[in-house]
Parts: C-alpha cells; structure tokens; sequence
C-alpha cells in the first residue's frame, strides 16, 4: 500500500469509538432510506426479466436461455434464494437492498485505507443520502450487488497489499474479483483497474509475484466466458454514445433520476425541451457539484497524484469501456453500466468538502448536499412523475374492467412480459405486441396492420407504455382516435390504457 503518515490517515481525527459511532450511524441512515417505501413503485421491464430469471429450478437459474438478459446468473442466484420467502415486489428486491445497505461501510473502510477516515466519514455519508444508489438499491436488479463486490475486492486488495504473504486474503480476493464478472460483463475495464492499481501501488519487482493471482482469476473467469461465448449473452443495441452522456454522468450521480426531466421525458425525441424547462434547477446544482469535484481533484493532485491516479482510473475506465461499446454498437451507453464510477465520483467530492479551510465552509458543504438529497429523494419516494412505470396499476384496472377474452395491444412490444407479469394465470386475456421485431410504428401499415390484429371484435385495449421505443411521434394514438370511440381509461405513471370500441364496425367496412 501506499505510505501515508497518521495524521494522513486521520488518525487523529476520528480516534475509536467515535468513528466507530459514526459508521454505524451513516449505515442505519441508509438502510432506513433503502428499506423506506421498498415495494411501493411497480416493477418494470427490467426487473421482471430479473423474476423470469430467478424463479423456477436451480438448473433454470444458471443455464436457462430463453429469458433475454445481458448479465451472468450470480445476481440471479441470490434473488432465486429470497424467493422462497415469497414472490411479492418486495421480495424481489430485498437483496439489492442488503448488498446497497453493506456497501456504505465497505466503501468506508476503502475510502479510510487510501485516504483516512474523516475522508471514509463524507465519503460514505454520501453514498448513504445518494439519491443515485438508492434507486438501485431498490431495484430487481443487479447493480447494488455489483458495486459491493467491487467494493469487496478493492478491499481485499488492499488488505492483501498490507499482508502480502496471506494466501487466503489473495484466494479470497479471487473470488470476489470474479464475482464481479459473473455478476455483470461491464466488470471487464474493472478487472483491468485491479491489475493497473497493483502496478501502480507496487514497485516492478514485486509484479511478478502476482502473476499466480491473476493467473487464478483468468482459470475462475473462463466458465463465464464460454457461456457468453456459446450463449451469445444479449445487449440492447438502441442507444449509441454522445458527447452530452458525460456531463449527465455528473449530474446522476449528484442527484440520481428524480431531480429535473424523468427518465421518461430524457428519452423523448425531444428532450431539449425537457432539459431546458429544468435549467434553473440544473444549472445551479451542476456547477456547485462541478466545483466541489474539481477541488477535490485538484487537492488530490498536490498532495499524493499516486492516488489520484488510482481513483481516475476508477472513474474513466468505465466510461470509456462502455462508451467505445456504445459505439462500436454492441451495446448502449447507461450509466447504470458504469455505476463502479460513482465511488471515486463521491471520494473526490469527499475531498473537496474536507479541503475547504473553515470548518463552517464544510457543514454548510454537506448540508447543501444534502438538501440537494432530500429533494430528490422527495421526488423519488412521493411524485409520481418521477417513478418506473405503473404496470402493477394498469393490470388491476383491466382485472376490474376488461371481460374475459378481451384483446390487449401492447406498445411497445416488450412491454407485453410486464403486464403479463401481473395479470392473474385466470384472466383469460388475448395479450399481443406492436408493433412486431420491436420495430417503430409506420402509420402506412397501421390500418392493414389493425384489421389483422383486431380480426373482427367490436372492441380491443391498447396498453401504451415506453412508447418512445415503438412510436415516440403518437401515430398510432392519432389513428385510433380518428376511426374509434374510446370508452375507458386509465392514466398512471408511464403507463396509458384505453379501451376503444368500434362504432357499427365502420372502420373495418370502409377498409374492405
């Protein structure tokens, strides 16, 4: 490890218990707000992959197919486990849950080793109030986990660069280090930050003495790479890199994805007009946070640029990995992908609230980071224009008001498993995507397209949903409501369903 003297390392700051104290506080904060509200927003796509993945028997969890997902099945693994205290919302998500609530103290506990505890203190104290990580923590998805593996095997490094000659620190290291592939493929410019970090902290003699260890990691990572290899693990491939995804990378990790447009408003084909409307909100923020990270870089480079290094690397391998997929086209640019990026993201920031001369100057700091939290946690937990989309909702309404054997059109196509996902196995609903292969409406086809589908009922539902993904420009809603009557409605977050009826079959008439 790198050499620092006690002072440094704040060994004069917080003394045991006090940091102590204050861990075990930060951690109780954030547990609370990742538990808070758990199983209140509807489960989306994603998430419902992530049931279809998990549930059933031991050999579907690990070689199942026929689900589409981009990850390995470890996180799977774990959800499977938890299933059998019961299928509900909540459940599914309890895991992400637990490896969110754990990360706070690892990360303190890394954070303390390179840099002392009053860094570890703020450092985690934001990930604990993170708007960002809570999102994920309360997700059916395996992103929380991911980042506490990969917090668990930087921590392991650590420990076993301090006591080099520990074999059981460098098989447990192993472990986790290939864990964090096994949880998700994007652990790939992470497992090369591990190999720069050990060249970086060691002197060139001593590389050679970790050849073992990584020759290890490679034999425990070929299982997965045969299974990407022969089973073709899938990307979604709609969204390519540009410029503007680093400057919104910031601004999640500063306030997650219910302070300014909606997830929903970002994907518009006109989001501008989103993001301008929220310029005074994003403005002020932006370059507050913009600032304290610049500080906190910037101390770091006067005082210790082998860390700095380090902790840049952390940053933009990811970045740049997922970027280059991006745009090679095999796969899009989600900052979800690049989630290992927030710890030293939150460690720079760290900094720059520490460096600040007046001791005034570093609570009003983290106050305003705070506040900064609780608005958009407001947002996150209570407006729900700000929450995943309401299939949950949507499916209780036709179980209410749809007969047995209505049709239900789901746009977008995709969006059919997750209404499915809540319908009861006794509704006996004829359930179809549009439009097919996940392709965008063309308003030419859409009335030969509907005399197929409709096939001669006088009435039909049209489930709208993540429509920016099959008709972003409304065409198929403007043609329906030209040539049908609609009768029922329900309107929640994300989600629309109508109920149209077919006035004296006029419609189908004038088509024939």
């Amino acid at each position: 490890m790198l050499k620092k003297d006690d002072i440094e390392k704040g060994k004069d700051i917080y003394a045991f218990p006090v940091s102590s104290v204050l861990l075990i506080s930060v951690t109780v904060i954030a547990a609370a707000l990742r538990i808070y509200r758990l199983g209140y927003q509807s489960l989306w796509m994603d998430e419902v992959l992530t049931y279809l993945s998990s549930n059933g028997t031991l050999a579907h969890v690990l070689f199942q197919t026929e689900v589409h997902t981009s990850i390995l099945p470890l996180y799977y693994l774990f959800v499977h486990a938890f299933l059998y205290l019961g299928e509900e919302d909540i459940i599914l998500r309890v895991p992400s849950l637990i490896f969110g609530t754990l990360s706070i103290p690892l990360f303190f506990m890394v954070v303390r080793d390179m840099l002392g505890s009053l860094t570890g203190t703020i450092a985690s104290f934001l990930l604990a109030i993170s708007p960002f990580h809570i999102f994920y923590s309360q997700e059916a998805r395996p992103y929380a986990l991911y980042l506490f593996l990969c917090l668990l095997a930087l921590y392991l490094l650590q420990q076993c660069l301090n006591r080099e000659n520990n074999h059981w620190l460098k098989l447990g290291f192993i472990v986790a280090a290939a864990s964090t592939f096994y949880c998700h493929t994007t652990a790939v410019p992470f497992l090369v930050f591990l190999g720069l970090y050990i060249m970086i902290t060691l002197p060139k003699q001593k590389w050679r003495e970790w050849i073992p260890t990584f020759l290890g990691l490679g034999i425990l990572l070929l299982p997965a790479l045969y299974r990407i290899y022969t089973i073709q693990v899938g990307w979604e491939s709609a969204r390519s890199f540009e410029a503007p995804y680093l400057l919104y990378i910031l601004w999640a990790f500063s306030t997650g994805f219910s302070l300014g447009p909606n997830l929903i408003e970002l994907h518009q084909p006109d989001k501008m007009k989103y993001i301008v409307q929220y310029l005074p909100i994003i403005v002020p923020i932006f370059m507050y946070v913009v600032t304290i990270f610049a500080f906190g870089v910037w101390k770091l480079f006067r005082k210790d640029k082998a860390i700095l290094l380090i902790l840049a690397l952390l940053f933009l391998l990811p970045v740049i990995f997922v970027g280059l997929a991006a745009i090679l086209n095999v796969g899009p640019f989600n900052t979800r992908y690049i989630i290992p990026s927030l710890l030293p993201f939150l460690v720079f920031v760290a900094l720059g609230v520490q460096n600040f001369q007046k001791r005034s100057f570093q609570i009003v700091s983290v106050c305003i980071f705070t506040i900064i939290s609780i608005v958009s946690l407001n947002n996150y937990y209570f407006e729900d224009h700000y929450h995943r989309e309401d299939s949950r909702g949507a499916s209780q309404f036709l179980a209410e008001h749809a007969i047995q054997g209505d049709l239900i059109i789901c746009m977008a196509p995709y969006t059919k498993t997750t209404l499915l996902h809540y319908l009861s196995s006794a509704n006996n609903f004829s359930v179809v995507g549009y439009p097919k292969d996940n392709a965008f409406v063309d308003p030419v086809q859409i009335p030969e397209d509907l005399q197929k589908i409709i096939a001669g009922r006088n009435r039909f539902w049209v489930f709208f949903s993540r429509i920016f993904h099959a008709d972003p420009t409304g065409h198929l809603k403007s043609h329906l409501e030209s040539f049908f009557s609609p009768t029922s409605k329900f309107n929640s977050t994300g989600v629309e369903l109508i109920l149209y009826e077919i006035p004296k079959m006029v419609y189908l008439s004038e088509r024939q």
